[in-house]
């Protein structure tokens, strides 16, 4: 459901007042991480952060990494990140899957859309399993 400039002023009010994220989200008839996607937007980008911006854009490989890299390493939460890039949820846990499964490089050929029949490989199943290892370690190198 989409909500309006106004609603989302008005969870920030209320957020600013104090009453707990959830209590706000549950007024609005949303989820927490909306809302705290609402509150991050704000901070950063004042009013201009809350409203809607066009959903084609694409990110080159560099970018991709570098996202990743502030959650995977750095260890910036989700939702922070989401919010300074302005990219959704589910595309950056999207790129984080994909790093986790088949590392950065797999960044690169991103496909979009639907994929059929896809067969993989023993080669690709060792280089999944070679790359999830180098991932555990890379996360417990960085706590």
């Amino acid at each position: 459901m989409e909500h309006s400039l106004k609603e989302k002023l008005s969870a920030i009010k209320l957020s600013k007042q104090g009453l707990p994220i959830s209590q706000v989200a549950k007024k609005l008839k949303c989820s927490k991480n909306v809302v705290t996607m609402w509150v991050e937007l704000y901070k950063l980008y004042g009013v201009a952060g809350l409203q809607r911006l066009p959903q084609n854009c694409r990110y080159n490989y560099t970018e991709k990494c570098q996202i990743v890299c502030e959650v995977a390493i750095k260890g910036v939460p989700l939702h922070a990140v989401c919010a300074k890039y302005r990219i959704s949820r589910s595309t950056l846990s999207r790129w984080l899957s994909i790093v986790r499964v088949s590392g950065y490089d797999a960044l690169h050929d991103v496909e979009y859309g639907r994929k059929y029949g896809r067969k993989y490989t023993l080669n690709h199943l060792s280089n999944q399993l070679k790359n999830t290892y180098l991932w555990d370690a890379q996360k417990r190198e960085s706590q």
